[in-house]
């Protein structure tokens, strides 16, 4: 695992969030299976998504939110972490359902 987070302005932000809704938006559009989402805050989603992007899958409660204090100050996100489930995760998408940041 590196130290250096890679590509950091990938990461939505408030100054990007329309782009970043029109691509979600444009990826809704793709025919096949249609799914509603709906995304509590797209800059922390982005962010926790870039953090567990170098997490070891499967993962633990424990697991995930010592990994986490590593990367994250941001005590909702944290918050949101305690109050998930302790089961075993395999991907970063049942993350942040899990935190109801993405439901």
């Amino acid at each position: 695992m590196s130290d250096k987070r890679e590509n950091p302005e990938q990461i939505p932000g408030e100054e990007n969030i329309g782009e970043t809704q029109k691509v979600i938006s444009e990826q809704g559009g793709i025919s096949g299976e249609r799914k509603e989402v709906n995304v509590e805050s797209y800059g922390k989603v982005a962010s926790l998504g870039q953090v567990l992007k170098d997490l070891e899958f499967p993962a633990n409660k424990d697991k995930i939110i010592k990994f986490v204090k590593n990367y994250v100050t941001d005590k909702e996100i944290l918050d949101n972490l305690e109050k998930i489930e302790d089961k075993k995760y395999n991907n970063v998408a049942e993350i942040t359902h899990e935190t109801d940041l993405v439901y």
